[in-house]
């Protein structure tokens, strides 16, 4: 490979990942705070119309969405860009249940219901798409629409499905479930993040500035590895068929070979042809590194509904 295609890579997953991370936008907008399920959730507002709620990743909170996301969205949507509970910069309450996808569906449909709004338009990234999702399943009448990228609802799979899923995550995640273990949890991020790019040394590329946000992650990801892994409940894939929420379950023809696989390659018989797509040169990070595409087909979804 020569030095410049080189230096050109580089620079590409270097402006992925500050894409990726946790940008301030320029004119910043308030952040405010609401009693949810017995947490206190920290979110921001903007725009007016129906109500949009946009539901981060595993390593991120509500600050993702800022800068790229809201203003685009809140042209046409009361925009909701919340932080899940354990994550954001708000401490942690000893009281709280044990992390959970089951419990984070509860605090979203606590929230939409907060919010007075009737029901929600939700999208969502990743462990977002799974949180939407559950959330969908489990409240249908609280949600307007869902917009799932590359995460779902925990699915009861059969064999060899199972099997291979086992296989595939721990492959995937093995390294910073590892870590997490150790209590090395800064490495741990750095390991999922690594990981979720598929470029090995790339979170030790980064900045310290962002080193610092995502690695103040890891401290959750040996529960939300046990969580994810060991759902309270699993939805079969006739539940999803018969879902009356409009979804669209999205992945991208890029992607990794462990979400296009345990999502992509599992999950397709529970959808229509309508509601699968694949979005075309597209990896995990696109609704970042491509955020008003993400925008766009977010929108053009939500809009018929």
């Amino acid at each position: 490979m020569s030095i410049l295609r080189k230096r050109a890579l580089q620079h590409y997953f270097l402006l992925l990942a500050t894409l990726l991370l946790f940008s301030v936008s320029a004119r910043a907008l308030e952040s405010k705070t609401i009693e949810v399920n017995g947490a206190t959730i920290k979110y921001v507002e903007q725009g007016s119309g129906p109500l949009l709620i946009l539901a981060h990743g595993a390593l991120s909170d509500h600050r993702r969405w800022i800068k790229d996301h809201m203003p685009l969205f809140s042209q046409h949507y009361r925009t909701i860009a919340y932080s899940m509970r354990y994550h954001g910069t708000s401490e942690w309450d000893e009281s709280w249940p044990p992390l959970s996808m089951d419990l984070y569906a509860d605090d979203l449909a606590a929230l939409i219901s907060a919010l007075d709004a009737g029901s929600a338009h939700l999208v969502g990234w990743s462990m977002g798409a799974m949180v939407a999702h559950r959330t969908a399943l489990k409240y249908p009448d609280l949600v307007r629409s869902a917009y799932l990228y590359e995460g779902a609802a925990a699915m009861a799979r059969p064999e060899p499905q199972a099997t291979e899923f086992k296989k595939i995550r721990k492959a995937f995640i093995g390294e910073s479930l590892a870590l997490a273990t150790d209590k090395e949890y800064k490495a741990a991020a750095g390991a999922l993040l690594d990981a979720v790019i598929g470029k090995e040394g790339f979170f030790e590329s980064l900045p310290e500035g962002p080193q610092k946000v995502i690695g103040a992650k890891g401290k959750l990801l040996q529960d939300y590895f046990y969580a994810t892994s060991n759902p309270t409940s699993r939805f079969t894939c006739d539940q999803i068929k018969q879902s009356t929420v409009p979804t669209a379950f999205v992945i991208g023809e890029n992607t990794r070979e462990y979400f296009a696989v345990s999502l992509g390659e599992h999950y397709a018989p529970c959808f229509s042809t309508d509601q699968f797509i694949s979005v075309s040169g597209a990896n995990h990070v696109w609704p970042g590194a491509k955020f008003e595409e993400f925008f766009t087909a977010a929108h053009r979804f939500a809009s018929k509904h």
